[in-house]
């Protein structure tokens, strides 16, 4: 008989009605425990809340009183002045109705406000309260709750006493609350959701109170609070019966702000009292009597309506799934045991497949290392500014942000550090922004922000939005730390920034333009902030373009050396130096000015400076087998980044064992730039190459940091002087001096000199009596190609 379900539902039912009625009962006193509790905390809260806004207001009133007993203006002499500085301290803050000093026999010599037309003068306060309590105490005493002789207007006023060092009274400040502080008190103090508060005298008479109170029934709840009998309280606060609708949890906090009693009325609405939790238990015992009395009527018919609806409910839910709605298709689970743990399966399942799509999203829109939002969203958030600012005739900015040379930190120090930084600046990131700002990474050491809601005017935006940027600065300046055992790292950004208005733009041209003013701060030498602008865009063009045809020039070998000779003091060729050309498609060369710095920029100068090195060595190869060219030697520049590779030292000597040059004839030219911070090191470098007989050259000598140190630690072997002071030497007797000085100083060192930018005879015939060695410039010859200047040598 028990074998059928019908059986056992009526099993059920029989046995179900007494533990439900136990177990409700027992759910209804923790109920009541956990709403005693509740409410208890609430009061609390409440009762806190006033209180740190009544601390707060005593506080700025000692504050400021004390500000104006130290102040030099405050004198019954300068009443003038003594007005002046109380009227600013009102307008700094203005919850003050006045603020004044009264001399001793109670007279009124300042105040901030005016006394208005009609006003007997002088306005003496010697009945009051405040004042007389003022000439007996030492510090600030309680208000007193009056109407304002001078404002008219009424409120708490306070008095101060100012004493000299024998304790006599010079004088009593004053400062008046105006009436509307009680709202102030009532909106500031942070109350607890469904409460409220109003500010009552010792009468019960209105000071202050919410929107639509209703002062009578606020006065008539004042007086049934003072009766209310304290066994009914919880904790000091009553349930009080309204004669017309349920009960009210209701309780006095008396303030200490003012002599006269003065009240905060709190009270809850009605569903926060213990008699919510009282009607529920009976309407849960009328539930459970209508449930047991419809189970046992309609038994047989609910056997089949439970099992058709479950049914229906698992194939809505399973549906769901299979669309793409992953919430928890059934709320509460069914009763029935079996049925109940399928519908609890089907729930994880839900979850499970939810959880795993915000996963899956979360990773398609966030950045896994620092949490930030990625690329992708990043252009969303672009668009929904850009969106914001049509709407709201508003600017927005997007500032990219790059870590200064964070590959170092990476070889330096390994991975695990330099994602340590990057969680660090992202950090930085999202403190140095507002809260409605976007950060986000866009990949190594890159990061965006999208600032929203800046200026309607396009100055105000950029200054709002230089200020942020370079706080952003300064936050990344600072330094990084991941192992206690290394020392901090110190890092710079550079910032790419642009302004947009949402006029006919989209988040890829906000992005190419801020990258446009990143490229710039970088090729400026890093660490700056830079503005995009249509000009700043023509030129980071041309510079793409420029480093787009040098990669292509390398690989169709595209550059062409130029020799430009160096002769003797009476025209005898004595060597070259190699200039470097890049020939275009149509025949045309370009002089290194036009490429040289993207080059450097750009790490390109590196394969270049070797092509030029080892075509110049397998020049002076073929040199070295004919006797018209033999005895000439050829210059070779080196670039400051060509010369900090590794393995510089190593690829020169290669190349002179591979292509069989002779060392004597090479001359590898540097710049003061090589040597700065590192005089050391370089003469370390240079030495084996001077060993094996390569010459070397310090270029532009005199327009860096020259310095004597240079020419001594340096195995040097010739002094190029700039062209500068050359051309200028004919006009000027300090550049003739300046070069009179570098020959002077080589020859006493034992090293050559080289004159650049040669271009007139006379030029030619003072360098030659100043006994200058080897001459460069176009009086001896211009740049030529190699072949046309191998061919002309003898006519020279």
């Amino acid at each position: 008989m028990w074998n059928s379900l019908r059986a056992r539902l009526w099993l059920i039912i029989a046995l179900a009605v007494v533990p439900l009625l136990a177990l409700s009962y027992l759910d209804h006193q923790r109920q009541r425990q956990q709403a005693v509790a509740a409410i208890a905390a609430e009061v609390h809260a409440v009762r806190a809340a006033v209180l740190a806004r009544e601390r707060d207001v005593q506080t700025e009133l000692r504050r400021v009183l004390t500000m104006m007993s130290r102040a030099d203006e405050v004198s019954d002499a300068a009443p003038a002045a003594c007005n002046g500085l109380a009227a600013r301290l009102m307008l700094a803050y203005p919850t003050f109705n006045n603020l004044g000093a009264v001399r001793p026999d109670g007279t009124v010599f300042c105040s901030g406000r005016p006394a208005p037309p009609g006003t007997t003068l002088p306005v003496r306060v010697n009945d009051r309260a405040w004042f007389q309590a003022t000439l007996q105490a030492y510090d600030m005493t309680a208000g007193e709750l009056v109407v304002g002789r001078i404002s008219g207007r009424r409120g708490l006023v306070y008095g101060y006493p100012v004493r000299d060092d024998q304790g006599t009274q010079q004088m009593a400040l004053f400062a008046a609350l105006q009436k509307e502080w009680f709202d102030d008190l009532v909106r500031a103090s942070s109350l607890p959701p469904g409460w409220q508060a109003h500010v009552v005298d010792g009468e019960g008479h209105v000071l202050s109170s919410m929107p639509g109170t209703d002062a009578a029934a606020l006065r008539q709840l004042f007086m049934q609070l003072r009766r209310a009998d304290p066994a009914r309280s919880v904790a000091e606060f009553h349930e009080l019966a309204a004669p017309d609708g349920p009960p009210t949890l209701a309780g006095l906090i008396p303030l200490r702000l003012a002599m006269q009693p003065l009240y905060v009325v709190a009270h809850s609405n009605p569903e926060r009292g213990l008699s919510v939790v009282e009607r529920t238990f009976l309407w849960r015992l009328v539930g459970l009597v209508l449930l047991a009395t419809t189970l046992v009527v309609f038994t047989r018919h609910q056997v089949y309506v439970l099992i058709e609806r479950w049914i229906h409910r698992l194939r809505k839910a399973l549906d769901a799934i299979v669309q793409g709605r992953f919430e928890p298709p059934f709320a509460r689970p069914s009763p029935v045991r079996e049925l109940g743990a399928v519908e609890t399966a089907i729930n994880q399942m839900a979850d499970a497949l939810r959880r795993h799509r915000d996963d899956l999203h979360h990773l398609t829109h966030h950045d896994p290392l620092t949490g930030l939002p990625n690329r992708v969203l990043l252009r969303d958030r672009l668009e929904h500014a850009i969106q914001s600012c049509v709407r709201h005739q508003r600017y927005a900015a997007l500032l990219l942000v790059d870590i200064d040379r964070f590959k170092h930190i990476n070889d330096t120090f390994g991975h695990d550090a330099g994602d340590a930084v990057l969680r660090q600046a992202a950090q930085r990131l999202r403190q140095a922004v507002r809260e409605q700002d976007t950060v986000a990474r866009l990949g190594d050491d890159a990061f965006a922000v999208v600032l929203e809601d800046l200026p309607a005017t396009a100055p105000q935006a950029a200054s709002t939005a230089e200020r942020l940027a370079h706080k952003v600065q300064t936050a990344m300046l600072q330094p990084y730390a991941w192992d206690d055992q290394q020392p901090p790292y110190y890092a710079t950004a550079s910032i790419g920034l642009t302004l947009f208005d949402g006029d006919s733009v989209h988040a890829d041209a906000v992005l190419r333009q801020a990258e446009v003013a990143l490229f710039r701060v970088k090729e400026e030498g890093r660490n700056g902030i830079r503005f995009f602008s249509d000009e700043l865009q023509a030129i980071v063009r041309t510079r793409v373009h420029t480093e787009q045809g040098l990669r292509e020039a390398l690989q169709r070998r595209q550059f062409v050396a130029f020799l430009q000779s160096q002769c003797d003091a009476d025209g005898r060729v004595l060597g070259a130096e190699v200039l470097l050309r890049w020939q275009h498609d149509d025949g045309t060369y370009s002089p290194p000015g036009t490429f040289i710095d993207v080059a450097e920029e750009t790490g390109l100068i590196v394969p270049m400076g070797e092509w030029v090195l080892r075509d110049t060595c397998e020049r002076l190869r073929r040199w070295s087998h004919d006797p018209r060219l033999q005895a000439l030697s050829l210059s070779v520049n080196v670039s400051p980044r060509q010369f900090r590779e590794r393995d510089f030292v190593e690829r020169v000597l290669t190349i002179l064992d591979e292509t069989g040059a002779p060392p004597d004839r090479l001359t590898l030219e540097i710049t003061e730039s090589v040597v700065l911070g590192d005089l050391h090191g370089t003469a370390q470098r240079l030495a084996p190459l001077r060993a094996r007989g390569v010459h070397i050259s310090l270029d532009d000598f005199g327009t860096g940091y020259a310095s004597l140190a240079y020419l001594t630690a340096l195995p040097l072997d010739e002094l190029k002087i700039d062209q500068t002071f050359v051309r200028e030497a004919s006009t000027r007797e300090r550049d003739r001096t300046v070069v009179r000085a570098i020959v002077e100083l080589a020859r006493t060192l034992g090293l050559r000199t080289v004159a650049e930018g040669v271009e007139t005879d006379d030029q030619r015939r003072w360098l030659r009596e100043l006994g200058c060695e080897r001459l460069q410039g176009y009086a001896l010859g211009r740049p030529t190609p190699a072949s046309e200047w191998e061919s002309m040598v003898p006519l020279v």
